[in-house]
This record gives structure tokens, C-alpha cells and sequence, in this order.
């Protein structure tokens, strides 16, 4: 599951310059992603794999956190894949950036693009 693979991100996100993998808490997977100076630390909180997946950021002190849930289901020969986002923004400063500068789902709508183009590039190499 492409989603669920934080050792490959760097393969295919172009915001993702490398992943630390971190011990698993509860038995669930934890890691980093660093871009630059940036990174930000996740956690997997559920996981029913290959339907369901949420991630939540495990970062404390920074002015924003939430959760990502993954749902994926057959679609006739491919998978449907809803991501939802339940984000919170705890500075001001940075609630007025998110709103009128970047976009609520600026940061949803860049992983969703580039993750159309990894399982693209996957379609053609692997012909199905």
C-alpha cells in the first residue's frame, strides 16, 4: 500500500526529502518526514490495512496538529482512495497564512496530486 510505505515517500513526494523510521508506538508504525529545515513527526493510530489507515501528527509545540484518515475500497479495476483531513491550527498568526495565503487544503491537494502521479507511473511500469 503506497500510502502506508513512509520508507518510500521520498520516492514520490516532492515534499518529502527523507524519512527517519521511529520505534513503533502500540505496535503501530511512527516515523519522520524531513524537507529542509521542516520535518514533522507521525504516528499511525489505526490501521485495517488495505481499507483503512489514520495518521495523526505526534508533534507537540507546533501551531498546527490532526489526523489523516485513509479509506480505500475496489472501484471496479482500480481503488478509490478518500483522504479526509481533521486539522487544527492553534496559532493566529499561522490560521491567517493557512486561510488566505496557502489554503486550507493546500497541503491535501499537493499529496493528492503527487500521489496520482506515483500510482500513474506505477499503471504504466507495472501494465495494469
Amino acid at each position: 500500500m503506497v500510502v502506508a510505505s513512509p520508507q518510500e515517500f521520498m520516492t514520490w513526494r516532492t515534499d518529502v526529502e527523507r524519512v527517519t523510521l521511529l520505534a513503533p508506538r502500540g505496535g503501530l508504525p511512527m516515523w519522520v518526514e524531513h524537507n529542509g529545515p521542516d520535518s514533522l513527526t507521525l504516528q499511525v493510530t489505526e490501521f485495517d490495512p488495505p481499507h483503512h489507515m489514520v495518521t495523526r501528527i505526534a508533534d507537540t509545540g507546533i501551531p498546527f496538529g490532526g489526523t489523516w484518515t485513509y479509506e480505500l475500497s475496489a472501484d471496479g479495476a482500480g481503488t478509490r482512495i478518500r483522504v479526509t483531513e481533521d486539522g487544527e491550527i492553534y496559532n493566529p498568526l499561522f490560521r491567517f497564512v493557512a486561510r488566505f495565503l496557502i489554503g486550507y487544503e493546500g497541503t491535501l491537494d499537493a499529496y493528492l496530486e503527487t500521489l496520482e502521479a506515483r500510482i500513474s507511473a506505477l499503471d504504466v511500469t507495472t501494465g495494469s
